[in-house]
């Protein structure tokens, strides 16, 4: 999952879950332009929430004090939220790639085994749906 926010200096980030790495970037990440300005690597710390190696709470400007992401789906009726909570203000964010499906399994207790669960569908990207931009 890649995750795009500002911080409310307007910094702009960059947070994949996948590739577990993070990156504060100049434009937003769908502009063939956008660069890298600096990086690390996400520590998974459970839960959905993600340590960026190596910030601190005490790292400076840009994004001063930004070290921990947590990114949780929240179901409220029929509506699957994803949620982005930072250890610092966040200002606004989005998903560069949106999720289009949704699919149901099953882990085992003894985490060995995931066993495709019989419900899943797709979900259409919403038309209000906007890129952060400058």
């Amino acid at each position: 999952m890649i995750i795009q926010f500002r911080t409310e200096d307007n910094t702009l980030w960059l947070v994949d879950t996948e590739m577990s790495s993070w990156a504060q970037i100049d434009k937003p990440a769908d502009d063939p332009e956008s660069k890298i300005l600096q990086g690390g690597d996400l520590t998974a710390l459970g839960y959905g929430r993600f340590a960026l190696s190596p910030r601190s709470p005490k790292t400076e400007a840009p994004g001063a004090g930004l070290s921990t992401v947590a990114v949780m789906p929240v179901v409220q009726g029929t509506t699957l939220t994803i949620c982005l909570s930072c250890n610092v203000p966040i200002r606004q964010f989005t998903m560069p790639i949106p999720v289009n499906k949704i699919v149901y399994e099953i882990i085992s207790k003894k985490g060995e085994e995931i066993i495709p669960a019989e419900a899943s569908f797709e979900t259409p990207r919403p038309a209000e749906d906007e890129p952060i931009r400058d």
